[in-house]
């Protein structure tokens, strides 16, 4: 089946009227505001990709996330099948999932683009959830009220 025909089973199960490649080879897909899902063709290549920004990574304390986003990569187990990236000059953590411009199924395809989306949702909240706990207003009261202490406030 042709990207185009895939395409148009999307747009048909999404509800959408139409979904179709702009002059670069790109279509973005928006959900509820904030994940955006690209997908794109290289002229003439025989794959065709889903891509989307899941966040950043933090400048300090990389280890552990880096540590769940390639735990979340085995065998594509968390991840929907996609894999996922990080570009170390920008910081820029991705979602990525290739599929075979010409022999990939409709149904298949429809239902790993579901699982994408599923798993960019999943993983922007895991990635926002530990960006905020790195914040320092993000620390716990008991952590607050020691710092307090330490710092020559008397309590009563």
């Amino acid at each position: 089946m042709t990207l185009e025909k895939l395409l148009e089973e999307l747009a048909r199960k999404m509800g959408l009227p139409t979904l179709r490649l702009n002059a670069h080879g790109m279509v973005r897909i928006v959900f509820d505001k904030t994940v955006e899902v690209d997908i794109e063709a290289p002229l003439h290549a025989p794959v065709f990709h889903l891509v989307t920004l899941l966040g950043l990574a933090p400048r300090e304390g990389r280890e552990a996330l880096f540590g769940k986003l390639l735990e979340a990569n085995v065998f594509g187990h968390a991840t929907g099948g996609a894999t996922i990236a990080v570009d170390l000059e920008s910081g820029e953590i991705f979602l990525h999932r290739s599929f075979d411009r010409y022999c990939t199924d409709a149904e298949f395809f429809v239902g790993a683009f579901a699982a994408f989306v599923d798993a960019a949702e999943e993983w922007r909240a895991k990635i926002a959830a530990d960006a905020a706990a790195r914040r320092p207003e993000a620390a716990g009261t008991e952590e607050l009220r020691k710092a307090m202490l330490g710092g020559g406030f008397i309590t009563a």
